[in-house]
């Protein structure tokens, strides 16, 4: 069984789909019992999504950020 530090080291490779049959098992198998590293991973997802939808820019516009305040809302109430 996986130990939460090896989740937080793995989950790069697993939201991108780069572990093995046998290590997605374990990784879900962790999962199923550990709330800590399914709210971790929730986390992680929607730090990557918000990071792809942002434009790269020097200082974040009003937009930028009533949109990222808009999609935390959003997560929040699933």
């Amino acid at each position: 069984m996986l130990k939460c530090r090896e989740v937080v080291e793995q989950a790069d490779a697993y939201l991108a789909s780069e572990l093995t049959s046998w290590q997605r098992f374990q990784f879900n198998l962790h999962l199923a019992i550990c709330g800590y590293c399914r709210r971790y991973l929730k986390a992680l997802k929607m730090t990557q999504q918000i990071s792809q939808q942002l434009t790269v820019s020097s200082q974040p516009s009003d937009n930028d950020i009533s949109a990222l305040v808009a999609m935390i809302q959003q997560d929040e109430k699933k």
